[in-house]
């Protein structure tokens, strides 16, 4: 089972099209469940997921991070996925996790933005940055497209409760 960790706050612009990809995955509907984690939205984001996710918690940890953990914590399965609230995926997303998770412990890869506009711009410049990271062998997860099995999120400690760089936080640990 894998279990995937949505942390929303006001997403109902993006909730759907995000629920529905991860709804129509290849995988079994019973081989995954979808947790959103909601961080006090004022707007339709919790009555959107309603209609797609198998869990809508409050968030009661500060920041990402802590939305992140939240959902870890009420998590069904041996394997934990994380993705944000306006990231869509391909139908193979959940089984390409599933084989790399067979090899390893933890199990990233990229995020393709859609929009182009200044803040997407930014992030796309910072994370080209982190492939000179791996000429010093170390891997940076990114938080709208990472994985692991339950037990190394355990054995790391996981998410800390904060708001910048939890998936750059963990990936270190």
């Amino acid at each position: 089972m894998i279990s995937v960790i949505v942390p929303a706050l006001n997403e109902e612009g993006q909730i759907e099209a995000t629920l529905k990809s991860l709804a129509n995955q290849s995988l079994e509907n019973e081989s995954y469940e979808i947790i959103l984690v909601d961080g006090g939205s004022g707007d339709r984001t919790v009555e959107i997921a309603k209609e797609y996710a198998d869990k809508v918690i409050v968030q009661t940890h500060p920041g990402i991070g802590g939305a992140r953990r939240d959902g870890a914590e009420v998590a069904s399965g041996q394997i934990i996925a994380f993705t944000d609230a306006d990231t869509a995926f391909p139908k193979g997303w959940l089984e390409v996790i599933s084989k790399n998770l067979e090899r390893h412990e933890a199990s990233t890869g990229p995020v393709i933005f859609q929009d182009g506009d200044l803040r997407t711009e930014i992030l796309r410049a910072v994370r080209s940055s982190y492939k000179l990271l791996q000429a010093f062998n170390f891997c940076y997860m990114i938080g709208s497209n990472m994985a692991m099995r339950k037990e190394t999120y355990r054995r790391t400690g996981g998410h800390r409760d904060i708001s910048l760089l939890d998936d750059y936080d963990l990936s270190v640990k």
